[in-house]
This record gives C-alpha cells, structure tokens and sequence, in this order.
C-alpha cells in the first residue's frame, strides 16, 4: 500500500492537521487483519508559537464510515507525543467491526477534556461528536476488502502409485473483489477415523460413513489440530497458479486448498476426498533419487520440498544403504534456500523437511553438519524474523539434528552441538525481531 497525506487546516481554528496513513485513498485493507502493518499519524499544530497545542487537549482515533454521517464502528488504542505540536498515533484495526466493500475512515476526535471525549467516543456518528464541540480530522479513505468465498478443491487422478504417478492438484470456483490477484496454496492430509474408503461404479471415491474434512489449525503449534500434528504435507504455498504437480508417498489423502487475495486475508479450507495412493509392488534407490533429481531440474521450490517429504516418507520401503538418498535430500534442501525468500510457508516447510531427513536416515558427522548449514541458512533468510509456528517448525529440525548427534564419537557430538547452541541463539534472536514492544513469544518443538 502507498501512504497518502492529508493537510487539514480546522475552519475557525489555528491548529493545522496532517494525516498520515498507511494506504492511498480508496486502497483495499482486508478485513482479517488484527492490525494495521503501519501505524496512522496525525500531526497537530507546528512549532510556530501561534500553533502550538496546548497540553491539556485530549485525543482519539476512531474508526468510522467514510459516508456522511460517518457512523463510528470502533473506537482504537490512540498513543500521544507532546513536543510543541501533538503526534497522534494508532495501530490498532478492529477488522471485526467492519462490512466488505465498505468505505471507512480514521477520524481524530480532539477535546478539551476526558470526560467531553468520551462523550464524543460513545456518539452514534461523526457529526453527532462535533455537535458537541470536538473537533474532527478524519484520514483519506480506504475500503473493506473481505476474504475470498470458498470454491472447489480437486485431485487428478483420485488413485496412483506412490512416486510412480504425477498427481495434479487444483482449485477452482473462488469469487473476490479482486479475482485476478488470488493466490493459492495445497496441502495433503492423511484420512484419519474409521473411514472405508472404495471405488465406485463410476469410478469415483465413496467413504464409509460419509466423509467429513478433519478440524485443521494453520497457525497454533500449541494446538492439537495444527496442521504439521496431522501429518499435513504441504505440496505448494501460495502462488499464482490454480493448480500443482507433485509425485506422492503412499496414503489415503485429503486434499485441501486454500486461497488468499493480495492483502493476505486467507480463507476457511476448500477439502476433497483424494487422492489414494497406493505403494508400488517394488521401489529401488534409483526411484528416490530418480524423484529427487526431476525435482531439482524443474528450479520449484515447492516442487523441490515436496519430493524431498515425499522420497523420505518412502525411503523406509527400500533395501539397501540411504546414505546416497540423504545427501542427495540435503543438497536439494540446500539449492531452495538460494531461490526463496524467508515466508513463513517456506520456514516451516524447511524445518519439517529436515526433520524427515535426519528421521528418516542413518546419522553421520557429514549429514548433520549439511542439515544444520540448511537451518542456518533458512535464519539467514528471515530478515524480519520469524512467527511462532515457523519458529516451531525450525526448531524441531534442531532438535532432530540434536537427537542423532547422540550416535557419534565424543569429538564429533561436541562439534555438531556446538553449530546447534549457535542455531538455537539464532533462532532467538529471528524470533524477538518479528515481536511488536511489549510482545512475548514461546517457542517449542
């Protein structure tokens, strides 16, 4: 969003106001955000000394309909700074409050005393507040934008064999104010329950009882449903395309997608039944390989991650030494940190990825060492710190890291726990950096 500046200068009144928002007039702010990314600044009065504010005026923001009378919705956590002139600032959002498609405004109710401004808070609209003697500078302003509607999820075919066939997973049917600008993510899920699941006549798949998509939590690592605690794949994060390719491990899945608009409001799961993934009557190690070379070769990350969760989870069904696997698995891990940004999607998909790779391998001095340097690139990406779920995630491929350290020579452990005490400090460190003042963040892997 670009700011725009306001310069209101009060009818019969000396004091100036200049209001500084975060979006341009009639800009789109999602109705899901819990606060704004920048903070609304009035200025009020100058350091002239025939505009100087005095100290005992009061202030608030509240939010309002852009419309006359300008009903007020909200009243918003105003923060004040006296320095000859008055800087009045707020962060707050109450999205809650607001209709979609709706113009609003930020409006400044300024007062001579406390118990007249909250007179003027608690007043139906706008113009009531100013009938009652307090002033009113209200922003440019900007429009509600609400999170697109649920469309359809879909997985072709509905049944393949595990690394053998290419799966296609795509979304369709989601209306927005701005279609064009939809962006899409598809996650895996295994069919938990009693759930029998069967081939119709038709071909189609039939559950037994009827199907119900699990409860899901995206954001909670604490959570029992968060979606890495029930075996959530994530085969692609939000993109452009309405549609993604990917070779399978072997399980009766959900498919779920999920779609957000250009301002980040993400919306309730669109799930189908699907696909089934059969196990293949024979795997070699030149299959998980053969897997995880195509994907390098494509330059997807999200292709890259998801052969490399996929080959893991499948490594266990192959005879023989894995150590070729493993290195091979790091060494994409290691190529994605070169072609991403630091996302949350793409942090926590990183540290699951290394944690299925020292899961799922033999431990080695070498391999730790490769799973740690990604890790440490992943902090390195994270310029503007990292969320609590992201934060979970890469932990726990610390702690993988940690937990097979125990099978090396003294020598070795006191190395690779050396380059996990340095991670864990980074980590910390990632995670006070997206902390707003006053913010406490724990977390556990």
């Amino acid at each position: 969003l670009q700011k725009e500046v306001s310069v209101l200068v009060e009818p019969g009144g000396p004091l100036p106001v200049e209001i500084i928002t975060p979006w341009s007039s009639m800009d789109h702010i999602s109705v899901q955000a819990t606060r704004l990314a920048e903070a609304v600044v009035a200025r009020v009065g100058s350091m002239a000394d025939e505009c100087k504010v005095p100290g005992s005026l009061v202030y608030k923001w509240v939010l309002a309909t852009a419309a006359e009378p300008s009903q007020i919705v909200a009243s918003l956590d105003t923060k004040v700074v006296l320095s000859g002139l008055a800087t009045v600032t707020s962060i707050s959002f109450e999205g809650n409050a607001l209709l979609p498609s709706v113009s609003y405004v930020y409006a400044l109710l300024r007062a001579e005393s406390s118990s007249q401004l909250t007179q003027g808070e608690q007043s139906a609209t706008l113009q009531d507040a100013a009938s009652l003697g307090i002033s009113v500078s209200k922003s440019s302003p900007f429009v509600a934008d609400a999170a697109p509607s649920a469309g359809l999820a879909v997985a072709t075919p509905e049944m393949g064999e595990a690394l053998k066939t290419k799966f296609v997973l795509s979304t369709a049917g989601w209306s927005d104010e701005d279609s064009l600008s939809l962006r899409y993510a598809f996650y895996l899920f295994p069919v938990a329950g009693s759930f029998n699941i069967t081939v119709g006549e038709d071909g189609k798949l039939r559950s037994s009882p009827a199907f119900q998509p699990p409860l899901i939590n995206w954001d909670d690592p604490d959570s029992a449903e968060y979606w890495v605690k029930l075996g959530g794949l994530a085969v692609r994060g939000f993109g452009s395309a309405a549609s993604a390719e990917s070779r399978l491990p072997s399980n009766t899945f959900v498919t779920v997608a999920r779609a957000r608009d250009k301002l980040g409001g993400a919306v309730a799961d669109s799930a189908v039944l699907g696909p089934v993934v059969q196990q293949p009557a024979s795997l070699s190690t030149s299959d998980l390989t053969d897997v995880l070379a195509e994907s390098q070769t494509s330059s997807d990350p999200s292709q890259i991650l998801m052969s490399v969760q996929t080959v893991m989870s499948m490594s266990g069904s192959v005879d023989g030494e894995s150590s070729a696997v493993t290195a091979m698995a790091l060494d994409a891990l290691a190529s994605v940190t070169t072609m991403v940004d630091g996302s949350d999607e793409t942090l926590q998909q990183m540290g699951t990825a290394v944690t299925q790779v020292i899961a799922g391998s033999a431990a080695d001095k070498s391999s730790l060492t490769k799973a740690a340097d990604v890790i440490e690139s992943c902090l390195a990406l994270a310029s503007d710190g990292v969320s609590a779920a992201a934060g979970a995630s890469l932990l726990g491929g610390i702690a993988s890291i940690g937990g097979s350290s125990s099978q090396l020579d003294s020598t070795e452990v006191k190395s690779v726990s050396s380059k996990l005490t340095s991670l864990v400090s980074d980590l910390g460190q990632a995670a006070v950096k997206s902390l707003q003042a006053g913010e406490v963040q724990e977390i556990n892997s």
